[in-house]
């Protein structure tokens, strides 16, 4: 369930708190990040937002870029991350 409201929201050990929108600095930069981890990475384990990643029950982020590794890819859930992504 979602705060009332519009925008972006996380959930922080129970409490749900709004993620503001990043500046257009951040924009060009997290675009720059995610073109040098489509050459190292490769596709199969790289993924952008928006994606949920589950800390625990009560904690839920929205990384910008997040990487999981095929040795990892038990985190993967259909609508979320299971734990830390690498």
């Amino acid at each position: 369930m979602r705060p009332s409201g519009s925008g972006r929201w996380i959930l922080v050990r129970g409490v749900p708190r709004p993620s503001p929108s990043p500046s257009h600095q951040h924009q060009k930069s997290s675009l720059g990040l995610l073109l040098h981890l489509v050459e190292a990475v490769l596709r199969p384990g790289l993924y952008a937002a928006p994606l949920d990643v589950k800390r625990g029950e009560d904690t839920l982020y929205q990384p910008d870029l997040l990487v999981v590794l095929r040795k990892h890819a038990d985190r993967l859930r259909e609508t979320h991350i299971k734990g830390a992504p690498d």
